[in-house]
């Protein structure tokens, strides 16, 4: 089922602001039209697939260094807290 054709506007056409992204879902090494996370972020190679992949976790593993250095300063807070008179 070709989807695009069903989404005309009138016989319109609508101008093109470069590749369209993949819409598959499913897991795939196929990058033709990938986009990861925004469509500004588009893949062209296997290459940038890895690559790009090897940012997401580093953005996941930096998030999570945030929540726990959150947690520490929030803790040794309460902690200070509970020592005043």
């Amino acid at each position: 089922m070709d989807h695009h054709e069903q989404m005309a506007h009138g016989g319109m056409d609508m101008p093109s602001e470069g590749p369209m992204c993949n819409m598959n879902m499913l897991f795939t090494w196929d990058t033709t039209n990938l986009c990861i996370i925004f469509r500004q972020w588009h893949i062209h190679s296997t290459l940038s697939l890895l690559l790009s992949l090897l940012g997401v976790a580093a953005l996941t593993a930096g998030y999570e260094l945030v929540r726990e250095i959150s947690r520490r300063y929030e803790q040794s807070h309460t902690e200070s807290l509970s020592k005043l008179p």
